[in-house]
Protein backbone atom coordinates (compact mmCIF):
# COMPACT_ATOMS: atom_id res chain seq x y z
CA UNK A 1 0.00 0.00 0.00
CA UNK A 2 1.55 3.36 -1.02
CA UNK A 3 2.56 5.76 1.71
CA UNK A 4 0.05 8.58 2.16
CA UNK A 5 1.72 11.98 1.93
CA UNK A 6 0.63 14.23 4.82
CA UNK A 7 -0.91 17.63 4.11
CA UNK A 8 0.92 19.17 7.06
CA UNK A 9 3.75 18.26 9.41
CA UNK A 10 3.58 18.04 13.18
CA UNK A 11 6.34 19.80 15.18
CA UNK A 12 7.78 16.36 16.01
CA UNK A 13 7.87 15.35 12.34
CA UNK A 14 9.56 18.65 11.46
CA UNK A 15 12.19 18.13 14.19
CA UNK A 16 12.92 14.65 12.82
CA UNK A 17 13.09 15.76 9.18
CA UNK A 18 15.14 18.95 9.16
CA UNK A 19 18.44 17.15 10.00
CA UNK A 20 17.86 15.07 6.86
CA UNK A 21 17.48 18.27 4.87
CA UNK A 22 20.76 19.59 6.30
CA UNK A 23 22.46 16.34 5.30
CA UNK A 24 21.18 16.77 1.74
CA UNK A 25 22.59 20.30 1.64
CA UNK A 26 25.96 19.08 2.92
CA UNK A 27 26.03 16.50 0.12
CA UNK A 28 25.66 19.41 -2.32
CA UNK A 29 28.94 20.77 -0.94
CA UNK A 30 27.48 23.84 0.71
CA UNK A 31 30.04 25.74 2.77
CA UNK A 32 30.46 25.27 6.53
CA UNK A 33 29.16 28.79 7.10
CA UNK A 34 26.04 28.16 5.00
CA UNK A 35 25.23 24.90 6.77
CA UNK A 36 25.69 26.56 10.16
CA UNK A 37 23.31 29.37 9.18
CA UNK A 38 20.73 26.89 7.86
CA UNK A 39 20.93 24.86 11.05
CA UNK A 40 20.50 27.94 13.23
CA UNK A 41 17.37 29.07 11.36
CA UNK A 42 15.80 25.61 11.34
CA UNK A 43 16.58 25.11 15.02
CA UNK A 44 15.02 28.46 15.93
CA UNK A 45 11.83 27.43 14.14
CA UNK A 46 11.90 24.07 15.95
CA UNK A 47 12.28 25.79 19.32
CA UNK A 48 9.37 28.11 18.55
CA UNK A 49 7.17 25.17 17.56
CA UNK A 50 8.07 23.32 20.76
CA UNK A 51 6.94 26.33 22.77
CA UNK A 52 3.79 27.06 20.73
CA UNK A 53 2.96 23.34 20.49
CA UNK A 54 0.50 23.38 17.53
CA UNK A 55 -1.01 20.09 16.33
CA UNK A 56 0.35 20.69 12.83
CA UNK A 57 2.37 23.51 11.29
CA UNK A 58 0.15 26.12 9.60
CA UNK A 59 0.78 29.44 7.80
CA UNK A 60 -0.32 31.21 10.98
CA UNK A 61 2.43 29.43 12.94
CA UNK A 62 5.03 30.60 10.43
CA UNK A 63 3.74 34.19 10.54
CA UNK A 64 3.75 34.27 14.33
CA UNK A 65 7.26 32.79 14.39
CA UNK A 66 8.45 35.56 12.05
CA UNK A 67 6.82 38.18 14.29
CA UNK A 68 8.49 36.63 17.33
CA UNK A 69 11.89 36.92 15.64
CA UNK A 70 11.39 40.62 15.01
CA UNK A 71 10.00 41.19 18.51
CA UNK A 72 13.09 39.53 20.01
CA UNK A 73 15.39 42.03 18.30
CA UNK A 74 16.42 39.98 15.26
CA UNK A 75 17.09 42.33 12.34
CA UNK A 76 14.71 42.45 9.39
CA UNK A 77 17.41 41.10 7.09
CA UNK A 78 18.15 38.17 9.40
CA UNK A 79 14.44 37.37 9.73
CA UNK A 80 14.21 37.54 5.92
CA UNK A 81 17.08 35.05 5.68
CA UNK A 82 15.67 32.65 8.31
CA UNK A 83 12.25 32.71 6.63
CA UNK A 84 13.86 31.81 3.29
CA UNK A 85 15.77 28.90 4.81
CA UNK A 86 12.65 27.40 6.42
CA UNK A 87 10.82 27.88 3.12
CA UNK A 88 13.57 25.92 1.33
CA UNK A 89 13.16 23.11 3.86
CA UNK A 90 9.47 22.77 3.07
CA UNK A 91 10.16 22.89 -0.68
CA UNK A 92 12.61 20.03 -0.15
CA UNK A 93 10.04 18.08 1.87
CA UNK A 94 7.53 18.44 -0.97
CA UNK A 95 10.10 17.40 -3.55
CA UNK A 96 10.95 14.32 -1.47
CA UNK A 97 7.20 13.52 -1.26
CA UNK A 98 7.21 13.91 2.50
CA UNK A 99 4.64 16.71 2.43
CA UNK A 100 1.84 17.79 0.09
CA UNK A 101 2.02 21.54 0.46
CA UNK A 102 4.12 24.20 2.12
CA UNK A 103 2.76 26.11 5.12
CA UNK A 104 4.73 29.23 4.18
CA UNK A 105 2.23 32.11 3.83
CA UNK A 106 2.08 34.14 0.64
CA UNK A 107 3.90 37.47 0.98
CA UNK A 108 4.90 36.53 4.53
CA UNK A 109 8.64 37.04 4.17
CA UNK A 110 9.97 40.17 5.92
CA UNK A 111 11.09 42.80 3.42
CA UNK A 112 14.85 42.90 3.07
CA UNK A 113 16.57 46.21 3.73
CA UNK A 114 19.37 47.06 1.34
CA UNK A 115 22.06 49.21 2.90
CA UNK A 116 25.10 50.48 1.07
CA UNK A 117 28.08 48.57 2.40
CA UNK A 118 30.77 50.65 4.04
CA UNK A 119 33.98 49.34 2.58
CA UNK A 120 37.43 50.82 3.21
CA UNK A 121 38.33 53.80 1.05
CA UNK A 122 40.68 53.48 -1.90
CA UNK A 123 43.44 55.02 0.22
CA UNK A 124 42.81 52.51 3.03
CA UNK A 125 42.82 49.61 0.57
CA UNK A 126 46.16 50.80 -0.81
CA UNK A 127 47.54 50.98 2.74
CA UNK A 128 46.46 47.38 3.33
CA UNK A 129 48.20 46.36 0.09
CA UNK A 130 51.43 48.22 0.85
CA UNK A 131 54.01 45.86 2.41
CA UNK A 132 55.65 48.88 4.05
CA UNK A 133 52.66 48.91 6.45
CA UNK A 134 53.13 45.34 7.67
CA UNK A 135 52.97 45.55 11.49
CA UNK A 136 56.05 43.80 12.82
CA UNK A 137 55.00 44.00 16.45
CA UNK A 138 54.65 40.20 16.39
CA UNK A 139 57.90 38.26 16.37
CA UNK A 140 58.71 35.75 13.64
CA UNK A 141 57.24 35.42 10.16
CA UNK A 142 53.53 35.70 11.04
CA UNK A 143 53.18 39.38 10.00
CA UNK A 144 54.28 38.54 6.44
CA UNK A 145 51.89 35.60 6.32
CA UNK A 146 49.02 37.75 7.57
CA UNK A 147 49.80 40.49 5.04
CA UNK A 148 49.88 37.89 2.23
CA UNK A 149 46.49 36.54 3.24
CA UNK A 150 44.88 40.01 3.40
CA UNK A 151 46.46 41.09 0.09
CA UNK A 152 45.43 37.85 -1.63
CA UNK A 153 41.82 38.30 -0.51
CA UNK A 154 41.88 41.90 -1.73
CA UNK A 155 43.33 41.10 -5.14
CA UNK A 156 41.53 37.86 -5.97
CA UNK A 157 38.01 38.28 -4.52
CA UNK A 158 38.15 34.80 -2.99
CA UNK A 159 35.72 33.76 -0.26
CA UNK A 160 37.09 32.75 3.15
CA UNK A 161 36.54 29.03 2.55
CA UNK A 162 38.05 29.30 -0.93
CA UNK A 163 41.23 30.91 0.36
CA UNK A 164 41.53 28.45 3.23
CA UNK A 165 41.20 25.55 0.76
CA UNK A 166 43.84 26.83 -1.68
CA UNK A 167 46.71 24.48 -2.49
CA UNK A 168 49.97 25.50 -4.12
CA UNK A 169 49.02 23.39 -7.15
CA UNK A 170 45.98 25.64 -7.71
CA UNK A 171 48.22 28.57 -8.67
CA UNK A 172 48.95 28.91 -12.38
CA UNK A 173 51.70 31.54 -12.64
CA UNK A 174 52.01 31.20 -16.42
CA UNK A 175 48.33 31.72 -17.24
CA UNK A 176 47.74 34.17 -14.36
CA UNK A 177 44.82 32.22 -12.90
CA UNK A 178 43.91 30.51 -9.64
CA UNK A 179 41.81 27.36 -9.82
CA UNK A 180 39.07 27.53 -7.18
CA UNK A 181 38.05 23.91 -6.66
CA UNK A 182 35.52 24.34 -3.87
CA UNK A 183 33.53 27.39 -4.95
CA UNK A 184 30.00 27.99 -3.74
CA UNK A 185 27.82 25.02 -4.64
CA UNK A 186 30.92 22.90 -5.26
CA UNK A 187 31.59 24.63 -8.58
CA UNK A 188 35.09 25.06 -9.98
CA UNK A 189 36.17 28.37 -11.51
CA UNK A 190 39.17 30.50 -12.36
CA UNK A 191 40.05 33.55 -10.25
CA UNK A 192 42.50 36.30 -11.30
CA UNK A 193 46.17 35.85 -10.39
CA UNK A 194 47.66 39.20 -11.37
CA UNK A 195 51.42 39.89 -11.50
CA UNK A 196 51.11 41.87 -8.25
CA UNK A 197 49.45 38.91 -6.50
CA UNK A 198 52.10 36.55 -7.88
CA UNK A 199 54.86 38.77 -6.51
CA UNK A 200 53.26 38.77 -3.05
CA UNK A 201 52.83 34.98 -3.07
CA UNK A 202 56.41 34.39 -4.25
CA UNK A 203 57.73 36.53 -1.38
CA UNK A 204 55.60 34.55 1.07
CA UNK A 205 56.83 31.21 -0.31
CA UNK A 206 60.48 32.33 -0.27
CA UNK A 207 60.24 33.32 3.41
CA UNK A 208 59.99 29.69 4.52
CA UNK A 209 56.72 30.15 6.37
CA UNK A 210 55.23 27.17 4.58
CA UNK A 211 57.07 23.96 5.64
CA UNK A 212 59.86 22.82 3.33
CA UNK A 213 58.40 19.31 3.30
CA UNK A 214 54.97 20.55 2.14
CA UNK A 215 53.98 19.32 -1.34
CA UNK A 216 52.08 21.25 -4.04
CA UNK A 217 48.95 19.45 -2.82
CA UNK A 218 49.28 20.79 0.72
CA UNK A 219 47.55 23.98 1.85
CA UNK A 220 48.99 27.25 0.56
CA UNK A 221 48.21 28.91 3.92
CA UNK A 222 48.09 26.95 7.13
CA UNK A 223 49.03 26.73 10.79
CA UNK A 224 51.90 24.82 12.34
CA UNK A 225 51.04 22.18 14.90
CA UNK A 226 53.10 19.45 16.51
CA UNK A 227 51.72 16.01 17.33
CA UNK A 228 53.36 13.29 19.40
CA UNK A 229 54.55 10.33 17.33
CA UNK A 230 53.94 7.35 19.62
CA UNK A 231 56.36 5.09 17.72
CA UNK A 232 59.35 7.45 17.83
CA UNK A 233 58.36 9.35 20.99
CA UNK A 234 59.01 12.58 19.07
CA UNK A 235 56.91 15.49 17.91
CA UNK A 236 55.93 15.52 14.23
CA UNK A 237 55.33 18.85 12.55
CA UNK A 238 51.92 19.18 10.89
CA UNK A 239 50.54 21.83 8.54
CA UNK A 240 46.83 22.31 9.20
CA UNK A 241 44.18 24.17 7.25
CA UNK A 242 42.97 27.42 8.81
CA UNK A 243 39.51 27.28 10.34
CA UNK A 244 37.07 30.07 9.49
CA UNK A 245 37.16 31.67 12.94
CA UNK A 246 40.96 31.81 13.03
CA UNK A 247 41.12 33.42 9.60
CA UNK A 248 38.43 35.92 10.58
CA UNK A 249 40.32 36.96 13.71
CA UNK A 250 43.58 37.27 11.75
CA UNK A 251 42.03 39.58 9.14
CA UNK A 252 40.18 41.61 11.78
CA UNK A 253 43.36 42.26 13.80
CA UNK A 254 45.33 43.16 10.69
CA UNK A 255 42.78 45.76 9.61
CA UNK A 256 42.57 47.24 13.10
CA UNK A 257 46.36 47.61 13.23
CA UNK A 258 46.95 49.01 9.73
CA UNK A 259 43.92 51.23 9.07
CA UNK A 260 42.26 51.40 12.48
CA UNK A 261 39.13 49.60 11.22
CA UNK A 262 37.74 46.12 11.67
CA UNK A 263 37.61 44.19 8.41
CA UNK A 264 36.63 40.63 7.57
CA UNK A 265 37.27 38.29 4.60
CA UNK A 266 33.92 38.92 2.89
CA UNK A 267 34.38 42.67 3.15
CA UNK A 268 37.71 42.29 1.35
CA UNK A 269 35.85 40.41 -1.40
CA UNK A 270 33.73 43.54 -1.87
CA UNK A 271 36.92 45.61 -1.87
CA UNK A 272 38.18 43.47 -4.75
CA UNK A 273 35.04 44.32 -6.70
CA UNK A 274 35.71 48.02 -6.07
CA UNK A 275 39.32 47.69 -7.25
CA UNK A 276 38.24 45.91 -10.43
CA UNK A 277 35.64 48.58 -11.12
CA UNK A 278 38.36 51.23 -10.85
CA UNK A 279 40.52 49.15 -13.20
CA UNK A 280 37.95 49.11 -16.00
CA UNK A 281 36.92 45.42 -15.81
CA UNK A 282 33.74 44.35 -17.61
CA UNK A 283 30.79 43.09 -15.57
CA UNK A 284 30.79 39.60 -17.07
CA UNK A 285 34.44 39.09 -16.10
CA UNK A 286 33.69 40.22 -12.56
CA UNK A 287 30.78 37.77 -12.38
CA UNK A 288 33.00 34.86 -13.44
CA UNK A 289 35.85 35.87 -11.13
CA UNK A 290 33.54 36.15 -8.12
CA UNK A 291 31.79 32.87 -8.95
CA UNK A 292 28.28 34.30 -9.06
CA UNK A 293 25.70 32.03 -10.68
CA UNK A 294 24.03 34.94 -12.47
CA UNK A 295 24.85 38.48 -13.47
CA UNK A 296 22.02 39.96 -11.39
CA UNK A 297 23.86 39.12 -8.16
CA UNK A 298 27.01 40.81 -9.45
CA UNK A 299 25.13 43.91 -10.56
CA UNK A 300 23.36 44.21 -7.20
CA UNK A 301 26.63 43.97 -5.25
CA UNK A 302 28.36 46.30 -7.71
CA UNK A 303 25.68 48.95 -7.25
CA UNK A 304 25.62 48.31 -3.50
CA UNK A 305 29.28 49.03 -2.82
CA UNK A 306 29.92 51.88 -5.24
CA UNK A 307 28.53 55.38 -5.45
CA UNK A 308 25.69 55.93 -7.90
CA UNK A 309 27.83 57.67 -10.50
CA UNK A 310 30.46 54.94 -10.52
CA UNK A 311 27.82 52.19 -10.46
CA UNK A 312 26.29 53.64 -13.62
CA UNK A 313 29.59 53.58 -15.50
CA UNK A 314 30.55 50.65 -17.66
CA UNK A 315 33.77 48.78 -16.78
CA UNK A 316 35.83 47.13 -19.51
CA UNK A 317 39.33 45.47 -19.64
CA UNK A 318 40.47 41.98 -18.85
CA UNK A 319 41.38 40.51 -15.49
CA UNK A 320 44.79 39.29 -16.63
CA UNK A 321 45.89 42.89 -17.23
CA UNK A 322 44.98 43.99 -13.72
CA UNK A 323 47.97 45.81 -12.29
CA UNK A 324 47.65 47.29 -8.83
Amino acid sequence: MPHEIPSALTPKEYAELYPRYLASERSRKKSEYTITTYELALRKFRDYLNEADPDTISPLDVSEWTDSLLDSGVSTNTAHQYYGIVSMFFDWAIQMKLLKESPMPEDGQPEKEFKKKKIPSKDEIMRLLDPANIPFSIKGKLPLRNYTIVATLLLTGLRSDELRSLRLSDLDFENKTITVRNGKGGKERKAPFSPRTQEIIRTYLAAGIRPEWATPEDWLFGTHQHAMNQETASHDEQWHKFDAATLGRLVKRYGKTVIGKEIHPHLLRHCATSLWADSDINMRSIQLALGHANLTTTERIYADILDDKKAAQNIASILSTLSL
